[in-house]
């Protein structure tokens, strides 16, 4: 049985399921509150912070990548080998260096820096959207008026064709576990038990709607918090990737001759009304004035990006000092951490606002993780000039630096590397 909570953003859908979770757990009702991977420890702690409890034995936080892996354990597949990001790149070059000769759009770009990074997602995208390779081989000859997207199209598909035969019956990686669920779940009996809260998510993979399905037809009780507006909105093209998702769902119900639950949040907003204005009306054209004053939002018009963030940190202090907040109570969101993040670092640090910036860095970009890279490779590479000076120059030596820049000059003069160090 599927159920439908659909309701604006902030509007207490995923309230609505945090209650039933809690009045399930009175009653001992076995329930899966599924989110997505990087939503798992949010999820559980706003779980256990809801629930009023130190420990949760019938209720579980689960992502499609865990339920893969509880259900493979339990009933097969899990003992193949796990292949993950660097092992793909190391698959996809062992192809690219075998057909060298069929391949020849792609041939000199493999060895660009992020090229097999690329590539390795796009292919993990075509596989959670259950593309036919051969269906991509096939497509590329139709098109006769541009060669060059014809056989990039004709390459990408026998790269992936080549990259699944590689995997085939010898690795798995995330997409495979989640396609080997869905083979499985007929056999987890057990989950026809358990009731399902999905919150988090604005759409499915092909693979994860294989898994719903199964699941759906196993008699497990499934019910989807929405980010949808059902009252026909005036910007009700926000929602098309939502209702697509609600299409997706309902065919699902049909299928197994079902009919699907829906239950509209209509309460009103938590936000501020002014936020909550500017969430209705952002996407109309022609939005309708209110007479209400604006408590709630300011907006600040700014030529440059480091007087904008000058200004924010005004602002924190402000907050901080004359209204009692905290600086744990405030967050700031950026659209472009690549321009903002250093600028924030440098303001925020002479303004002495204690920060945390939630950006991905590179681990190579870490001197330290270098020294110790640098370090291996001198072994393994017969003491090359770069991996000595770059452990050298890492600075977790107790070398001087103009003692080895003395090093490296003499170095560099005579051509000294492998054996001739220790002559």
């Amino acid at each position: 049985m599927i159920k439908i909570i659909a309701g604006r953003a902030s509007y207490g859908k995923t309230k609505k399921v945090l209650d039933k979770l809690k009045e399930n757990h009175k009653k001992s009702i076995s329930s899966y509150l599924m989110v997505p991977e990087q939503f798992t420890l949010q999820s559980e702690l706003s779980l256990m912070e809801h629930i009023d409890t130190d420990s949760l034995m019938d209720i579980k936080v689960m992502s499609f990548e865990r339920l893969a892996k509880e259900v493979l354990s339990r009933h097969g597949g899990i003992k193949r080998p796990y292949i993950d990001e660097i092992g793909k790149h190391m698959a996809l070059r062992a192809i690219f260096d075998k057909y060298k000769e069929e391949i020849i759009l792609y041939q000199g770009a493999f060895k660009r820096e992020g090229f097999l990074e690329e590539l390795s997602h796009t292919l993990s995208e075509m596989k959670k959207m259950n593309i036919d390779p051969t269906l991509l081989m096939g497509k590329s000859e139709i098109i006769e008026d541009n060669k060059l997207l014809s056989q990039k199209i004709y390459e990408v598909g026998f790269i992936y064709q080549r990259f699944i035969e590689y995997m085939d019956g010898r690795y798995v990686d995330n997409d495979d576990r989640i396609g080997l669920l869905a083979e499985k779940v007929e056999l987890a009996k057990e989950l026809s038990d358990i009731e399902f809260y999905f919150d988090s998510f604005t759409g499915f993979t092909s693979l994860e709607l294989n898994v719903i399905e199964k699941l759906n037809l196993l008699g497990a009780n499934l019910t989807f918090a929405l980010t949808l507006d059902m009252s026909n909105p005036k910007d009700k093209e926000v929602f098309f990737p939502t209702e697509g998702t609600l299409t997706q769902l309902m065919e699902i119900a049909k299928r197994a001759d079902e009919k699907i639950e829906i239950m509209s949040v209509e309460q009103v907003s938590k936000k501020p009304f002014a936020i909550d204005y500017i969430e209705k009306n952002l996407f109309i054209q022609r939005p309708a004035s209110s007479e209400k004053e604006a408590a709630g939002a300011k907006i600040y018009k700014a030529l440059t990006a480091e007087s904008e963030v000058q200004r924010c940190a005004h602002e924190i202090v402000g907050l901080v000092r004359d209204e009692g907040f905290r600086y744990k109570d405030i967050a700031v969101l950026m659209s472009m951490p690549e321009i903002y993040s250093s600028k924030i670092n440098r303001i925020f640090t002479e303004y002495e606002i204690p920060h945390f910036i939630d950006i991905k860095r590179d681990i190579m970009a870490s001197p330290l993780i270098n020294m110790i890279f640098s370090f291996l490779d001198m072994g393994i590479r017969n003491l090359r000039y770069e991996d000595v000076f770059g452990f050298l120059k890492s600075d977790f030596t107790d070398i001087k630096r103009e003692n080895y820049l003395k090093l490296e000059n003499f170095v560099l003069k005579w051509g000294i590397k492998g054996k001739m160090w220790s002559d």
